[in-house]
C-alpha cells in the first residue's frame, strides 16, 4: 500500500476472479478496498476486492444475504452474485446498480454533494430499515474491519478508542497509540497533536 487507497484492481488479477477476460471500464477509491466496473462480451459486474481484516467469509456471505434481501423487498441494492477467495483475498462480484454514478472518482468518506442528496439518503436508510424487519438471522455482526457497534457510545472516548483499536489490530499493537491517546484525551491538550490518520495507516 503506497497510500491510503488500495492498488486498483488490474485487467489480469480481474480475469482470475472471472474465468475469462474482462475490459475495466472504471474504478473506484475506497479505503481499503478496491472496487472496479468490469465488462465483458456477455455482460458486466462489479467487483470488489477487500481483506478479511479479522472476518469470516460467513460474515461476509451473510452481509450479502442482507443486501439481496433488501433488493427483492425494493430497495435500490445491488444484488451480490459471489465471492471467490484468491491469495487470501476477497472478491465480491456484484450486478452493476441502475442509473447515473454521480459519485464516480469521490472519496467514500467525502460529504454529499448536495442537501437533496443527503435528505434522499436519508429516506432510503429509513426504508432499507423498514425492509429488513423480518430478515432472519438478524444478529449483531461481530465488530472487526470497519464493523463498528454502537454500543461504543456507552464508554468514555478514550476506553472506546482501546477497544476498538484492540479488536481491530490486536493487543501487540496498542503501544503504537498509548502516547497519541494519552495525548488527545488529557486534560491539557498539547499545542501540536500527532495526526491521528498517521498513526493508524502506519500500522503494518
Amino acid at each position: 500500500m503506497t497510500d491510503r487507497y488500495w492498488r486498483p484492481i488490474e485487467p489480469g488479477e480481474a480475469e482470475r476472479v472471472f474465468g475469462r477476460p474482462v475490459e475495466i471500464v472504471k474504478a473506484h477509491l475506497r479505503w481499503l478496498f478496491a472496487v472496479a466496473h468490469c465488462r465483458w462480451d456477455e455482460g458486466e459486474a462489479i467487483l470488489k476486492r477487500q481483506p478479511p481484516m479479522g472476518r469470516t467469509a460467513d460474515q461476509l456471505r451473510w452481509q450479502h444475504r442482507l443486501t439481496n434481501h433488501l433488493a427483492d423487498a425494493g430497495i435500490p441494492a445491488t444484488r451480490v452474485r459471489r465471492m471467490v477467495e484468491l491469495d487470501g483475498l476477497w472478491y465480491e462480484i456484484a450486478d452493476v446498480a441502475d442509473g447515473e454514478d454521480v459519485y464516480s472518482g469521490t472519496d467514500t468518506w467525502e460529504p454529499f454533494h448536495s442537501l437533496a442528496h443527503a435528505s434522499e439518503a436519508g429516506r432510503v436508510l429509513a426504508r432499507l430499515h423498514d425492509a429488513a424487519v423480518d430478515f432472519t438471522p438478524a444478529r449483531p455482526q461481530p465488530q472487526a474491519g470497519f464493523i463498528v457497534q454502537l454500543d461504543l457510545v456507552r464508554l468514555e472516548p478514550a476506553d472506546a478508542v482501546d477497544v476498538a483499536l484492540t479488536t481491530a489490530f490486536g493487543e501487540a499493537t496498542m503501544t503504537k497509540f498509548t502516547v497519541w491517546t494519552d495525548e488527545v484525551f488529557s486534560p491539557e491538550l498539547p499545542a501540536e497533536l500527532p495526526t491521528p490518520s498517521n498513526a493508524i495507516y502506519n500500522v503494518r
